[in-house]
C-alpha cells in the first residue's frame, strides 16, 4: 500500500501513518518447592507475566483497518506439581497441574484481524513417566488434558465467545517413546505422537479430527569422535496436517510430511 491501485480488488494490507507506542509492564514470580523425601518433591508457582504486542500486530493492518488499539496481554497463573522417583522400580515421573487466566488478548479472527481485550482461560494436567527396566530397555510415556477457552464477549462485534474453545488447541496430546540399546554407543528409539482433535475456527464449527504419528530413530558411534544417525519421520505414511484452521472464509491446512528419510554422520572435537 505505497499508494498506487493494488490489483485484484484493492490491497490486502493498509500501512497505517508513523506514530509511537509504548508500553509498560510488570512481571513476577514466587515459588515454593518441600522436599518429603530424598526422592519425593512438592512444588507451587504463582507468576504474574506479559506479553506486549509485536510490531507485525500493531502495524501491518488488514486493508479496512486504520488502526490496531492493542495493549499488553497479561496473564496470572498457578501451578502445583509432585515429582519424584521410585528407586526401587527405575521409574522417574512427574504430575502438575495448572490454572490460568488473561486478559487483554490480542485476538486474530478468521478474516485475520487483530482485536485487543479478549480473555481466556487455561487450565489442565500434564504429566510423564520415564520406567528403565533394565541397562537396555528405557521407556518414556507423556501427555496432558487441557482446556483453552474464550471468556465473555469479544469486541469489536460484539462477538460472543464465551466457554468455546480457542481455535487450534487440542484438549489431548501425548507421546511414548521406547529406546533400545543395542550396545554401547548404540541406540534404537521407537516415537509414537497423539495429536488430539481441535477446533480450526474461533465459532468452533470446523474440527481437525487430530493424528497419530510413529518416528524411527537410531544412533551409533563410529570410534571416540564420528558418529552417524538415521530417523524416518511418520514411519507409516499418515496423512496428517502440521495445522489446520479457518482463513478468509475457507477450510486450510499446512499439510504434513509424507514418511520421510533422513540420515547424518558427524564429528565431535
Amino acid at each position: 500500500d505505497d499508494g498506487t491501485p493494488c490489483d485484484l480488488g484493492g490491497c490486502r494490507f493498509n500501512r497505517p501513518a508513523d506514530r509511537s507506542d509504548t508500553y509498560d509492564n510488570v512481571s513476577a514470580q514466587v515459588g515454593w518447592i518441600h522436599d518429603f523425601s530424598a526422592n519425593n518433591q512438592v512444588y507451587v508457582n504463582l507468576a504474574q507475566a506479559f506479553r506486549a504486542p509485536e510490531t507485525n500486530e500493531v502495524y501491518r493492518l488488514q486493508s479496512n483497518q486504520n488502526v490496531a488499539d492493542l495493549d499488553s496481554e497479561e496473564a496470572r497463573s498457578i501451578e502445583a506439581g509432585w515429582r519424584g522417583r521410585i528407586a526401587a522400580s527405575n521409574i522417574n515421573y512427574a504430575i502438575a497441574a495448572f490454572y490460568m487466566t488473561k486478559d487483554n488478548v490480542i485476538f486474530q479472527d478468521s478474516n485475520r484481524e487483530n482485536h485487543s481485550g479478549a480473555e481466556t482461560k487455561h487450565r489442565g494436567i500434564e504429566w510423564n513417566l520415564a520406567w528403565q527396566f533394565n541397562d537396555a530397555w528405557r521407556l518414556g510415556v507423556n501427555g496432558a488434558y487441557a482446556r483453552h477457552t474464550y471468556e465473555g464477549t469479544l469486541n469489536p462485534g460484539p462477538v460472543n465467545l464465551d466457554g468455546l474453545d480457542i481455535d487450534t488447541a487440542p484438549r489431548v496430546t501425548g507421546g511414548a517413546q521406547l529406546l533400545w540399546q543395542i550396545a554401547a554407543g548404540h541406540e534404537l528409539e521407537l516415537e509414537g505422537v497423539y495429536m488430539g482433535k481441535y477446533f480450526a475456527d474461533e465459532a468452533n464449527t470446523v474440527e481437525y479430527p487430530g493424528h497419530k504419528l510413529l518416528n524411527l530413530r537410531y544412533r551409533g558411534s563410529l570410534g571416540q569422535h564420528w558418529y552417524y544417525g538415521a530417523r524416518i519421520t511418520n514411519l507409516l505414511d499418515v496423512d496428517y496436517a502440521e495445522r489446520a484452521d479457518v482463513g478468509f472464509g475457507n477450510e486450510r491446512y499446512f499439510v504434513g510430511e509424507p514418511a520421510s528419510l533422513y540420515l547424518n554422520i558427524g564429528y565431535r572435537l
